[in-house]
């Protein structure tokens, strides 16, 4: 599902999983999702068994982007 199937723009895309094109090795795949009155954002980092959702009451993204960084820092048990 991760094999990129179809490269553009913005994203490259694979089966239902989608990749930022970008310089270097591709560390993450991501799938957005929204619905009435909800969004969101889920992130595998597939070297680092780690998975991570990001939702929001919400129908328009946010800049979740700040976010990610801090959470694949955050020590998990």
């Amino acid at each position: 599902m991760r094999v990129v199937e179809h490269p553009g723009k913005p994203f490259h895309h694979g089966i239902g999983w989608f990749r930022r094109p970008g310089p270097g090795p591709q560390e993450r795949v991501e799938h957005f999702g929204a619905g009435a009155g909800s969004w969101n954002v889920m992130r595998l980092y597939p070297d680092r068994d780690l998975g991570i959702v990001v939702m929001a009451n919400s129908t328009t993204s946010c800049d979740f982007n700040p976010v990610f960084p801090l959470l694949t820092k955050a020590t998990w048990s």
